[in-house]
């Protein structure tokens, strides 16, 4: 056999590997398998048709004029979906969001205490976000778009799921009330466990 027929075997090989690698990995891609992470948008509008897709509702539909210091983190992996954005508005703007994204939480039952079970859920409204919370709850990588420790940071509404399943829906809303900062987020797990 000649130097040739081995060159011409080698890339005939490669050729094959790459043509079936390339397919499959964008099919494992675009059907949220094959893990990505994404924090970069051309606007809000872009992020919000990434992660507004029937599993997370709260993402208000337009943000205040107000609106700086915008992050967003974006993953998808083994069917999980995972979104955030982060940021700060003005004084005026700030109460008035923080409330309507609360009220929205709460206008889906009639409670008034902060912690209470309803649906297979866990609702906790006007509670403190600890690093337990975000372990427990897998929120870790809300971490990349805190601008504070997680300490500084309380909780207007969050929703999570005690019972577990196929998918499960945790969502909420994290406010630093020293800087102004909101964060919005919302997880959908595939095949999560119970926790009680």
């Amino acid at each position: 056999m000649g130097k040739n027929s081995v060159k011409k075997g080698i890339f005939k090989a490669v050729l094959c590997i790459f043509l079936v690698a390339v397919p499959v990995s964008l099919l494992l891609y675009w059907t949220g398998i094959l893990p990505c992470t994404r924090q970069h948008f051309l606007c809000y509008d872009s992020f919000l048709s990434k992660a507004w897709d029937g599993s997370v509702e709260r993402y208000p539909e337009k943000l205040p004029p107000s609106t700086e210091k915008l992050t967003y983190i974006y993953y998808t992996g083994w069917l999980d979906k995972k979104s955030g954005i982060s940021f700060t508005v003005s004084d005026s703007d700030y109460s008035e969001l923080k409330e309507s994204l609360r009220a929205s939480y709460f206008d889906k039952m009639s409670v008034g205490n902060e912690y209470r079970r309803y649906n297979d859920a866990v609702y906790v409204f006007d509670g403190k976000v600890t690093s337990d919370l975000l372990e427990k709850e897998e929120l870790g990588y809300l971490k990349q778009i805190f601008r504070d420790p997680a300490e500084n940071y309380t909780i207007p509404a969050f929703r999570g799921d005690n019972i577990g399943g196929q998918r499960c829906i945790v969502e909420g809303v994290f406010c630093n009330d020293e800087t102004n900062e909101i964060v919005i987020f919302g997880f959908m797990d595939v095949f999560r466990k119970g926790s009680e």
